[in-house]
């Protein structure tokens, strides 16, 4: 009875090791495809290596001839920054201020800052360095 329990034991392992080689290759296999597709997404990558998003040409914004409370912020900006000669946020946001009194200042300001480095971004709006603040200009 031994040799028997023996002999089951032997082919209960070999069937247990037969189930595994067949997990391990189709563990290999998956790893394969997954290495595959890996070299795939890298190959991708480097096609788009060295490409800069976010500084395609801009389309140039039209300044308005007159302020009108209708304006984007934008075109507020660069008007306001004709009407100046160029200036700093806090000059462009006086002037807005003064067109449109019903506005929070600090709203104005946030608004003149973010539109303002928009602008400079597109290259819509020209900028000068001074100490820690920009001048903008057209």
């Amino acid at each position: 009875m031994t040799a028997q329990m023996d002999d089951d034991f032997v082919k209960s392992l070999k069937a247990k090791e037969a189930k595994m080689k067949d997990s391990i290759s189709a563990k290999k296999h998956e790893i394969a495809v997954i290495e595959k597709q890996l070299n795939s997404i890298k190959r991708a990558i480097e096609a788009f290596e060295g490409i800069k998003y976010g500084h395609e040409p801009k389309a140039k914004i039209v300044i308005p001839a007159h302020y009108s409370k209708n304006l984007t912020w934008s075109e507020k900006v660069m008007w306001a920054a004709k009407e100046t000669g160029g200036g700093f946020v806090d000059t462009i946001t006086d002037v807005i201020a003064k067109l449109e009194p019903e506005l929070n200042k600090k709203a104005i300001k946030g608004m003149v800052t973010q539109y303002a480095s928009q602008l400079k971004k597109s290259g819509n709006l020209r900028h000068e360095k001074t100490g820690i603040k920009f001048k903008y200009f057209i």
